[in-house]
């Protein structure tokens, strides 16, 4: 996740070069930076618990229907071989959900890793002087 955020800092070093020749302190282009990041976390996180929330009871009726399929066809258990009938209660389905007091310790949880990564990289950049930044245009 550091890397990520260093190498899209790195893309935008020109731009943070220009806003601090222009004036901007150090301390408002981090914020602005750190900013960013959270909101694109935000929109990632809903985005993710939504795609989780509507395929997670798919998958999970597709992996037990499988995983059911595949213990009757290969059964050669003891009780097969000697002809016992056994009874085995499978469940029909299992229901899959997130509570919202995991949704919230996920989205905690991933602000916090977002945040360190994007500070490295911030520090990064910012230990760079403008005109410097500005100079080394590649």
């Amino acid at each position: 996740m550091v890397l990520l955020s260093i190498l899209s800092i790195n893309e935008r070093k020109y731009e943070i070069g220009v806003l601090r020749a222009m004036g901007m302190e150090q301390k408002k282009v981090a914020l602005v930076l750190w900013i960013e990041i959270i909101i694109i976390t935000c929109i990632c996180f809903v985005l993710g618990m939504g795609a989780g929330r509507v395929l997670s009871q798919p998958i999970s009726d597709m992996i037990l229907h499988t995983e059911s399929n595949s213990t009757h066809a290969g059964s050669t258990s003891l009780a097969d071989r000697l002809e016992i009938s056994t009874v085995i209660d499978e469940p029909l389905k299992i229901n899959v959900f997130i509570n919202i007091f995991t949704a919230i310790q996920i989205f905690v949880i991933s602000i916090f890793m977002v945040s360190i990564a994007g500070i490295i990289s911030i520090r990064q950049i910012n230990k760079y002087e403008p005109l410097r930044i500005l100079v080394g245009r590649d």
